[in-house]
């Protein structure tokens, strides 16, 4: 793990990029590593070989970056390539449960949708689909990518400086720091959507065009 680290480091600037393009990937491919990638890169910062203000930059452009393809993609998709692109049962309900609130109040959940597991692609894409206005979805994707880059940065750098000697275990502390976060939001999310059925469909009553 130690040699990986060092390689890593050793890429200087592309350290940043690999970190920008994982996040920005992990957009449509929810599989993708970003986590890993940004607490290794802040566990690295806490050993001064990358900056901490860097890979908080370089992470909440690419978490920017990512939620407008997820955004661009619900827009050109039409209801039916929304579907297909959520097929998973708990895909749907998290569409579903994403346009009941996004048909409300487009800013506040598309913000907290970036810290639930699958939250950031279906509302995301939810958001293309309902039309919610372009500068509304940019304010709130600059929002909350800030937000969850400082808060996955900073947490990466405090494992990094409380395990200097073993970065590894730096790394692996923030990873299990942010997944159980993300799965407390994520057992929050299915609480409030026990009453919504897999079958049901998502209907938005009319196009999201408020600013709150």
């Amino acid at each position: 793990m130690t040699a990986v680290l060092s390689d890593f480091a050793a890429l200087a600037g592309w350290a940043y990029l690999v970190v920008a393009l994982l996040v920005v990937a992990d957009a449509v491919v929810p599989l993708v590593p970003a986590e890993v990638a940004v607490a290794s890169a802040s566990v690295l910062a806490a050993g001064g070989r990358l900056m901490l203000a860097l890979v908080i930059a370089v992470t909440a452009a690419g978490a920017v970056a990512g939620d407008c393809s997820g955004y661009l993609l619900g827009r050109g998709a039409g209801r039916l390539g929304v579907g297909r692109l959520l097929r998973h049962p708990r895909g749907r309900l998290a569409l579903v449960w994403a346009t009941q609130r996004l048909d409300r109040r487009a800013i506040p959940m598309l913000v907290a949708g970036r810290f639930v597991p699958g939250g950031r692609t279906a509302t995301t894409v939810t958001a293309g689909f309902l039309r919610v206005r372009p500068p509304v979805f940019l304010l709130a994707a600059a929002v909350g990518g800030t937000l969850w880059a400082t808060y996955a940065g900073t947490l990466g750098y405090l494992a990094g400086r409380a395990a200097a000697d073993r970065p590894w275990v730096g790394i692996l502390s923030a990873t299990a720091v942010l997944a159980l976060a993300g799965a407390g939001a994520g057992v929050v999310r299915r609480h409030r959507t026990r009453g919504i059925r897999p079958g049901s469909t998502w209907r938005p009553r009319r196009e999201v065009t408020h600013d709150d």
